[in-house]
């Protein structure tokens, strides 16, 4: 009897088994977080909108020369209220993602799901760098946009280079936040979270005008560090560890 299915049939329908639990988890990330991405997308259209209207004042009542003594002589970035949104957004699309995996005991559940435990792991991560990457990019435009209505292009570059690394450190935060949530011993998670911490800060360390230029393919590479992490965290929950 001739087989029913035609060649590579089978793969094909696993194939798209595969597709179609991946785009139903990337479907729960998104219901997970909604709530969270609503709020960071008002409290950044607000915080942003502030910022140009004391500018605007700014610039009208004290002039261009003013504004340019507090940045080149005093060496202080005009926008620095901007520097711990990208931390805060990542942390709380983190622990939103995350959080519930680990006190309704769902990772458990999907490392049982038929799907590679990389993909899964992959897809869950991809969600939330993906939700922070639109968000960032939108606030970084917004930002940018309207420094160039006021100063010039050079202008515009340096401050790029000075927000740089809060970005990444926004990235950087979730990475950790994911790793501390999925790792399963209570006095490992206080371990990471330390080092979570004062890896992070290395972002935050200077408001001051382009001063990461130098090191800003470092820290862009550093953003990637955290994904190891959680790999290592998944397969000690896999092993049951609990120490």
């Amino acid at each position: 009897m001739r087989n029913a299915f035609p060649g590579g049939s089978i793969h094909w329908i696993n194939r798209e088994i595969l597709r179609r639990m991946t785009k139903a988890l990337l479907y729960k990330e998104w219901l997970k977080t909604r709530w969270v991405i609503y709020a960071l997308l008002l409290t950044g259209i607000v915080l942003h909108a502030y910022l140009f209207i004391k500018l605007g004042r700014t610039f009208r009542f004290a002039g261009k020369e003013h504004l340019w003594d507090v940045i080149i002589n005093r060496n202080r970035f005009l926008f620095e209220p901007v520097q711990y949104f990208p931390l805060i957004a990542g942390l709380l699309v983190g622990l939103a993602q995350y959080v519930p995996e680990t006190y309704q005991k769902r990772l458990k559940l999907h490392l049982h799901l038929p799907l590679p435990e990389k993909r899964l792991t992959l897809a869950m991560n991809g969600a939330g760098i993906t939700i922070l990457i639109g968000l960032f990019s939108l606030f970084i435009g917004l930002l940018l946009t309207g420094i160039s209505v006021f100063f010039t292009s050079e202008f515009v570059t340096m401050a790029f280079i000075t927000i740089c690394p809060w970005y990444l450190g926004g990235l950087t935060i979730y990475g950790f936040t994911a790793w501390v949530c999925l790792e399963p011993s209570w006095k490992m998670r206080i371990a990471n979270t330390l080092i979570a911490i004062f890896f992070t800060y290395f972002f935050y360390m200077s408001a001051a005008p382009g001063s990461y230029e130098p090191t800003l393919a470092i820290y862009s590479v550093a953003t990637l560090l955290p994904i190891v992490f959680i790999f290592h965290s998944i397969n000690r929950f896999k092993s049951g560890k609990q120490d």
